[in-house]
């Protein structure tokens, strides 16, 4: 069951079964005062055939709701590849701000919040705001959606004690691996953490760029990336 749930087949099952139930309700409700033919009943198989079709190639995440894309692992680097797809042609050495950035994404997540975008500028604050470098840092800032959301708060408390930042990080990645929810290994939050040098208010971007650029965390999300296809 944690391969399933590590590749999000019981949220993409859910998914397909609330759209074959929509898709009942609204055939079923009148939408004129006359009689019409009756239609033909939803051919199931065909549909969950070209419902894994769209999870396949990622065209299951056009105009989908931010809450669903990051509802799996999978979809998070799925949509992180479909904006590739959809933009990167023209875009790939234009420098971006983030109203750029949160208009072209708005066009395929209309919800997306823009504290996202905010955040992948922070990791590469002193690189440049190319489409390349911007996905790259959107790849890992969705992917670890989670363990970003929950370690910017250890680093932000003003009373988080130096000695215990490492141990409660450590805490968060343990964490998240248990409830199958991505997160940095351990042995690199023990090889980036102690060695951070900005000061306080800053090392929480520190660290996401430091682990964004590691080769173990590239190569794990890789790794996920090629085990879901």
């Amino acid at each position: 069951m944690s391969y399933l749930n590590h590749q999000g087949v019981p949220e993409y099952m859910q998914d397909a079964l609330n759209q074959i139930l929509q898709i009942r309700i609204r055939r079923q409700m009148p939408v004129t005062k006359y009689p019409s033919s009756p239609k033909e009943p939803i051919n199931i198989s065909q549909f969950l055939g070209n419902y894994c079709k769209s999870v396949a190639n990622g065209t299951h995440l056009f105009k989908r709701e931010f809450e669903f894309i990051t509802l799996a692992s999978r979809n998070r680097l799925q949509f992180v590849r479909l904006l590739e797809k959809s933009f990167a042609l023209g875009l790939d050495d234009e420098i971006l701000d983030i109203s750029d950035l949160q208009s072209l994404i708005e066009l395929i997540c209309p919800d997306f919040p823009e504290q996202i975008c905010i955040d992948a500028y922070q990791i590469i604050e002193y690189e440049e705001k190319t489409f390349e470098n911007i996905l790259l840092a959107l790849r890992f800032r969705l992917f670890f959606l989670e363990f970003v959301d929950q370690a910017k708060k250890v680093f932000f408390k003003s009373e988080s004690i130096e000695e215990k930042i490492l141990e409660n990080l450590s805490k968060i990645a343990g964490n998240l691996r248990d409830n199958f929810r991505p997160s940095p290994k351990i042995y690199s939050l023990k090889e980036h953490v102690p060695n951070l040098k900005t000061e306080k208010t800053q090392r929480a971007w520190e660290l996401f760029h430091l682990l964004s650029k590691d080769a173990k965390v590239v190569s794990l999300i890789d790794s996920f990336e090629f085990d879901s296809n």
